[in-house]
């Protein structure tokens, strides 16, 4: 039986590793992002003066989420590629740890080897307040307006061509 659920785990983790934002949402209501408190590492203020105006990708993970650890150096590559567009500040990365923000970025950087991929941090009672989310990783598009525009559940094959067009079709850049 445990043979079969991790068969199962990794069946779709697959799958979910190759999809492209398949999960649109219909969804009539803005996310109160001025709800969720925010720490940047230096001040704790709400997630809405911490998010950038215009379309975002809204990435959360975890330090205790094995798909989170290995998609994070994926998630960097694409945030070089954004900072090289000058659109770094459109992929906002949250940790939904409740560790100190300290220790969240000192994995980041020693267990998982990233070099400068920055992360939010907040709380993880409240998000699925705001957020459908089920597990994690999670990520979501949402639009100027912080409507849901698209849905990923589970990791992203950050690399795919048509992921990738569609995530800067989302952030309005050219590939």
């Amino acid at each position: 039986m445990k043979l079969f659920a991790s068969f199962t785990c990794a069946v779709l983790l697959l799958l979910f590793a190759s999809s492209s934002f398949a999960q649109v949402l219909e969804d009539d209501e803005a996310r109160p992002l001025n709800v969720l408190e925010i720490n940047d590492g230096t001040n704790y203020l709400s997630m809405d003066k911490a998010v950038p105006k215009g379309n975002i990708l809204l990435h959360f993970w975890a330090t205790w989420c094995g798909p989170c650890k290995e998609e994070l150096p994926h998630i960097e590559t694409f945030y070089q590629e954004l900072k090289k567009k000058g659109a770094a500040d459109q992929l906002v990365i949250v940790s939904i740890d409740t560790i100190p923000y300290k220790d969240v970025v000192s994995f980041m950087r020693n267990q998982v080897n990233l070099k400068e991929l920055p992360t939010l941090q907040t709380s993880p009672i409240d998000i699925p307040k705001i957020f459908p989310i089920r597990g994690y990783p999670v990520s979501f598009l949402l639009d100027k307006e912080r409507y849901i525009v698209a849905k990923q559940d589970g990791p992203i094959n950050w690399s795919d061509p048509k992921v990738k067009k569609r995530l800067f079709d989302h952030l309005q850049l050219d590939q």
